[in-house]
């Protein structure tokens, strides 16, 4: 069932009441919006919208995720435009960008709907009991959720608990950040107490027990970075962290969450819709239901990426059925955060498209999407002239293609007329999606003619790129001294590439015809959080002990064969795990609360010469005027 669903009895009657309907034949009666929401079907269909926010903007759009990963260590941008000047460098910040005002109205205007939820769940006349009390729950929850955002983006904002009437209050007082959290801490207690381990109506796309316990966790540690504590128990925001991860962590099947095995199994295809360590996820209708196709979509994927198009006489298109509309190109990597993965960690090549190519149409008379080296693309990406004459590419052939959205793209990979080059001797066939299509070629060949452009983040000598028949360069060649992306032109290519993030990059059967939007969930928060959270909580009560084995589960399941990646408990410190959460979850929408709980803007902006440190005060004086942090 989709979580928002088009067409409820609820709307149908509440939008025909607002527009004061009227029908030649006799109308008895107009019904009132509070007669709807007295009934369970009205009732339901109010808090379908509680989730609204959450795919249509907040997770699958560019404001938000602006607000949360924008202006820290680790990303930079090569589009130096106003308003990425505003959001990346603080420049001209003001309470009128767009992404502030959004993120503010989105989540206000929404709590008013959890709000309404809570107060209207004791006069519903039918519907079970039971269903009465999760779904108010699933308002609890998701109303903490909100304000979550709100106080960590805004400081003390106004603590609104009541449905809006026509008498508003036109002069709100700022609540503290202490009674603010105390209330999100309440309504994250009162779900993890009602919900159910399963979702209502087994629909992965609603809040569960699960979700309450990662968010109460989060928040936890979130609120000890202003120094709280519990009044009824006594304890520090930082021991109830400690405690609410651990005991997920440890009971974890009993919860239904869990961990994969292997990183690169988090981010295959065929585990994108009812992840197994998703706790809570923005996610469209669900494949099965009464909403067959997929109604929703995200465009996250396109920040992350360079414009591929830059590069056509390669073979490659900026708007294509592969890598979708790579027009955007906002968000590089920035040098610090490149240089954190080890050698054997595989966090890397399966959060990186590092290695290019294309794709190509199984049908007669279409372009392959390949290129032959000519004198002119030597010379213009310094590939060897030994290599002119030499065809590259495609990667993947695409079958029963066709134009409109609700066509279905079948991807065979490697195509079918080079077999030899399959991985490990491998062949997927058409519709498989246990390999991640973006990635598979990180570790390709030197002479892998399927290559278009491959980015290393170590050194290339001169030799090593005379082995390789494609377009290659390395991380020394788009930074400067300082760690700063150097800006790109038409004639200076090499700056124009950088590796791009993979994690919103769906490929689902469908894709919409302007190539903009991709049908996939985006996780909110997964398990591996949990156990970040829970090494933090330790580190930071000077137990490095605790936390060593939170640690060393997710860096074992990121470890290539041959490799150790295990620390001990002197390695552990607060750096350390900052670092390790930017190695496990970069792109995830949390750095900016990371380092705003633990106070290191600042310093780790100076270590990590992101950016000019004249434009990092800059950025910490408009963080705290604008979001009233300490």
């Amino acid at each position: 069932m989709n979580i928002i669903k088009k067409k409820t009895i609820a709307l149908a009657i509440i939008a025909c009441t607002m527009l004061s309907c009227s029908l030649d034949e006799y109308n008895p009666k107009q019904i009132t919006e509070d007669e709807v929401l007295a009934t369970f079907d009205g009732f339901f269909g109010l808090t379908n919208y509680c989730y609204q926010p959450l795919y249509s903007q907040l997770f699958t759009s560019s404001d938000y995720i602006s607000t949360t990963e924008a202006g820290t260590d680790l990303w930079i941008t090569a589009n130096n435009s106003s308003n990425t000047q505003q959001m990346f460098y603080y420049e001209s910040l003001g309470t009128n960008t767009n992404a502030i005002k959004k993120l503010w109205l989105q989540a206000y205007s929404t709590i008013n709907i959890c709000n309404k939820v809570i107060a209207r769940a004791s006069g519903v006349q039918n519907g079970t009991a039971g269903d009465i009390k999760i779904l108010k729950a699933e308002a609890h929850c998701l109303r903490a959720f909100y304000y979550s955002i709100l106080v960590e983006q805004y400081g003390e904002i106004t603590l609104s608990l009541q449905e809006n009437s026509q008498n508003l209050d036109l002069s709100p007082k700022r609540s503290s950040v202490k009674g603010i959290y105390a209330q999100i801490v309440s309504d994250l207690k009162i779900a993890a107490n009602d919900l159910d381990v399963e979702p209502y109506k087994k629909n992965y796309g609603r809040v569960c027990k699960k979700t309450a316990l990662g968010l109460l966790a989060r928040v936890y540690i979130q609120g000890a970075g202003h120094n709280l504590s519990d009044e009824e128990s006594g304890k520090s925001y930082l021991q109830l962290a400690k405690e609410t991860a651990e005991d997920l962590i440890t009971n974890r099947k009993a919860y239904g969450a869990d961990l994969y095995a292997t990183f690169e199994e988090v981010w295959l295809q065929k585990n994108n819709r009812g992840n197994l360590e998703a706790l809570f996820s923005a996610t469209g209708a669900v494949k099965g239901t009464d909403a067959e196709k997929y109604s929703s979509t995200t465009s996250l994927y396109r920040y992350f990426m360079p414009n591929v198009g830059n590069f056509a006489d390669l073979g490659t298109v900026r708007d294509g059925h592969y890598y979708g509309r790579t027009n955007s190109a906002l968000y590089v990597p920035t040098k610090y955060l490149l240089s954190l993965f080890e050698d054997g960690d595989n966090r890397y090549e399966y959060s990186f498209i590092s290695t290019y190519s294309s794709y190509s149409y199984n049908k007669t008379g279409m372009a392959r999407g390949s290129a032959t080296i000519t004198q002119g693309i030597c010379d213009t990406y310094g590939i060897d002239p030994s290599w002119i004459g030499t065809v590259i590419g495609p990667q993947v052939d695409m079958l029963n293609s066709a134009w409109l959205h609700d066509a279905i793209y079948v991807y065979n990979y490697p195509y079918e007329s080079d077999p030899e080059n399959a991985i490990n001797g491998w062949k997927v066939t058409p519709d498989d999606r246990t390999v991640n299509l973006y990635t598979a070629l990180n570790d390709a060949a030197e002479d892998d003619l399927r290559v278009h452009m491959y980015f290393s983040r170590k050194p290339l000598t001169a030799a090593d790129k005379a082995r390789r028949p494609h377009f290659s360069l390395s991380m020394d060649q788009i930074y400067d001294s300082k760690g700063m992306h150097i800006s790109g032109s038409s004639n200076n290519k090499d700056h124009t590439l950088w590796p791009g993030l993979v994690k919103f990059s769906h490929y689902e059967p469908e894709l919409w015809s302007t190539y903009q939007n991709k049908t996939g969930d985006v996780m909110i928060m997964r398990m591996a959080e949990v156990y970040l959270i829970a090494a933090e909580a330790n580190v930071r009560l000077n137990n490095p002990g605790g936390a060593v084995g939170h640690v060393n589960e997710l860096r074992k399941r990121a470890t290539k064969t041959g490799h150790d990646l295990t620390v001990t408990a002197a390695s552990l410190t607060i750096d350390f795990i900052i670092d390790e959460l930017a190695r496990e979850m970069l792109g995830e929408i949390n750095p900016w609360s990371v380092l705003n709980r633990n106070h290191h803007c600042e310093d780790r902006c100076t270590i990590n010469k992101t950016r000019p440190c004249d434009s990092f005060h800059t950025f910490l004086s408009y963080r705290c005027l604008l979001y009233h942090c300490d």
